[in-house]
Order: C-alpha cells, then sequence, then structure tokens
C-alpha cells in the first residue's frame, strides 16, 4: 500500500486554495468528505471538470434544495439492526458505515452523517434473522464498504452465511477496487477468506463499481485478477452520472475496458433523487439515449447483449427501462416488490423532463 493516506478533511488537500477551502467548508459540515491519495493522483487538477474530481470531491451544488436524503426509503424496509429485507429472495446486510472515499452522487448519504445509527458493529441479530428465514436465498453485504474491514472480522459474518445451506449467493459490494486496490492485492488473509468460501458447491459475488474508464488502473486490473484466482464471481454496475459517464463515448469505452478483465456490466442504473445529488442527476430519457448510443458503440461482446438500464424504485422495485416507441416509453418489471408483477410490460406517455419513474403520470399497460 505504499504510503497510500486517508483524507478526512478538505483542508488536507494540498491542491486547493484558501478560497475555495472556504467556500467549500459549508458543504463538509453538511455531507462527510473521505478520500486518499492514490485516487487524487488519478485527478487532473487543471481540468475544472475533471469526472474523478467530481466523483470524490465536495461541490457547492450539493446544498441545493433538490432530492431528498432517503430516498430510496430503505428504512422502512429494516427487519432488525443492519438487515434491509426489501425483496423477497434478497437480504441486505450493513456490516459497517466506513467507505475509502465518500462518492458525491451516493444515496446513502445519511449514513455516513453525525448522529445516525442505522449501522452497528453487532451483525448476530442479522444473522439470526437470515437463518430462520428461509425464504432469503442471496444476500448482499455491503455497508459503507465491507472491504475495509479486516479479514477476522469479514470472517465473523461470512462463515456463519456460507454455512447456511438455503442461500444460493452471498456477494459484496464494495468500490474499494477502484478506491484503493492494494487493500485486495496485499492483503493474504483476505485471500485466504474468499478462497475458503469459494468451492464447487458455492461461489462468492462481488459486486464492483468502477464508474469511469479512467478508475481502471494497472492496480485496478492486479486487484480484480487477485479476486479472480481467489474463485469470485466479479461483475460491475454503476449509475449513468452527469458529467462523469454521460458521454455515451465514455460509457462505452468504460464497458469496453471492464470485459478485456472479466468484468461483465450488468446493470447501468438511474441515479436516486437523492439530497445534494443535482448536479449528477439527468432526466431519465436522455439517460436512456446515453445508454442505447453507448451499446451501439460497444464492442458487441457479451455486455451488449446483457446490460440493463435498471430504475430501483421504492415503491415499484427494480424497473428495467426498454426503450422508446413513438411517444412513450416502456418499462418491464425486473424484480419487483410484488411478485404477482414479474416480468409485467407497462408504458408511459413521454415525459423528457421526468427524473424519476414518479414523474410518469399516463399510464399504460398491455
Amino acid at each position: 500500500m505504499g504510503d497510500l493516506k486517508y483524507l478526512t478533511r478538505l483542508e488536507q488537500l494540498e491542491q486547493l486554495g484558501a478560497e475555495e477551502l472556504n467556500a467549500l467548508s459549508s458543504v463538509e459540515d453538511k455531507f462527510v468528505f473521505r478520500t486518499n491519495t492514490y485516487y487524487n493522483a488519478l485527478i487532473d487538477w487543471a481540468d475544472p471538470n475533471d469526472p474523478l474530481k467530481k466523483l470524490s470531491l465536495p461541490n457547492l451544488e450539493e446544498l441545493e434544495d433538490w432530492g431528498k436524503l432517503d430516498y430510496a426509503n430503505e428504512g422502512s424496509f429494516v427487519v432488525v439492526p443492519n438487515l434491509l429485507h426489501k425483496y423477497q429472495a434478497t437480504g441486505t446486510l450493513f456490516v459497517n458505515n466506513v467507505c475509502g472515499s465518500i462518492c458525491r452522487y451516493c444515496y446513502r448519504k445519511h449514513f455516513f452523517m453525525e448522529g445516525n445509527d442505522d449501522v452497528t458493529n453487532d451483525v448476530s441479530e442479522a444473522l439470526e434473522y437470515i437463518s430462520s428465514h428461509k425464504e432469503m436465498t442471496n444476500v448482499n453485504i455491503t455497508g459503507g464498504d465491507p472491504f475495509l474491514m479486516s479479514a477476522r472480522k469479514m470472517e465473523r459474518y461470512l462463515i456463519p452465511l456460507y454455512e447456511m445451506d438455503h442461500l444460493n449467493e452471498i456477494s459484496f459490494c464494495t468500490r474499494l477496487v477502484a478506491y484503493n486496490p492494494f487493500r485486495i492485492i496485499e492483503d493474504s488473509a483476505l485471500h485466504n477468506l474468499l478462497a475458503r468460501c469459494n468451492t464447487k458447491s458455492k461461489r462468492i459475488t462481488i459486486q464492483l463499481h468502477f464508474c469511469h474508464p479512467r478508475e481502471i488502473t494497472e492496480e485496478a486490473k492486479e486487484a480484480v485478477f487477485t479476486l479472480v484466482k481467489c474463485g469470485c464471481n466479479l461483475w460491475n454496475h454503476t449509475p449513468i452520472l452527469q458529467g462523469v459517464n454521460s458521454d455515451p463515448k465514455v460509457l462505452a469505452e468504460l464497458i469496453n475496458r471492464l470485459g478485456r478483465i472479466g468484468v461483465p456490466m450488468k446493470y447501468l442504473y438511474i441515479l436516486y433523487p437523492t439530497e445534494g445529488n443535482k448536479l449528477f442527476s439527468l432526466p431519465l430519457e436522455e439517460s436512456l439515449a446515453v445508454f442505447l448510443k453507448a451499446k451501439g458503440l460497444e464492442k458487441g461482446g457479451l455486455n451488449n447483449r446483457t446490460v440493463r438500464l435498471i430504475v430501483s424504485d421504492e415503491i415499484l422495485g427494480d424497473v428495467e427501462v426498454l426503450g422508446k416507441i413513438d411517444n412513450n416509453i416502456y418499462f418491464k418489471f425486473h424484480r419487483p416488490l410484488f411478485l404477482a408483477n414479474d416480468g409485467r410490460v407497462f408504458f408511459f406517455k413521454s415525459n423528457p423532463q421526468a427524473i424519476w419513474i414518479s414523474d410518469y403520470k399516463e399510464f399504460g399497460e398491455f
């Protein structure tokens, strides 16, 4: 890991002058800041519109009165501390509330705010719930970023989960391969733990989170290869972000570069209209246009046939955005909150200003 250091105060950034520090202090007071020297070195500081800078540094536009802090309404699906049970077959286990860097577009900003107690250090009650609910066949482990934890701490919940016969899939959600790949490359205890939980009978899935092709460095490639050698299944997902990957050429390059290292882009998704996220948001139909153009530019591999554009709605569940015909936009229930909706296709009259699916009003169904 060399001399990598985590930075939690803007004043630690030598690239920022006194005037900029003073202007951004109000953003830092409201939304937590955290990054590290590895990721900072990837930023082109001479470019005011650098996408990696936009991803990791506070911006005054975050203070605009827009969106809702917990737009996903996850709190209403918490069944026991640290465990979300929104979909019948899926549990989301929160194991920490620390990340390698705080993504400025994060839809769980409230997790990192002072006084928040949504995540505790004790997941024993959550493990008991998962063990007793056999309808739950897969568990997503997230946070924060679970890969910031030591292998010893990870083992306390991973081994009990791995030994539950009713779980078909255990997956980790991490952005650390982009933010601090050395954490993956250099930890032999982590390698041993993952290898132990990857057998012919069950495999661990890692949901990666690359947002821009410049994040796929040589070190990040080595981290990906390390996870593959440990036996893990890998795939990537990212929101479409204004000024980051909203150029179809950039998005296609991201998909292609991931494909070269064996990481399929499984989902692209519409960004939650969370408080502070306006500067990253695009209208839904504009995101669809970016998605379709990027697929046209992508080199025709597996990603081209399987990647989906998803709206993860707090009421409907996960809905795939299919496309537009004439003046209608079409959707399909991908992972519905209510199973009776599974596979149903429906449409709305086009609304180019719509940010979220709830902004559409004129409904139709086959």
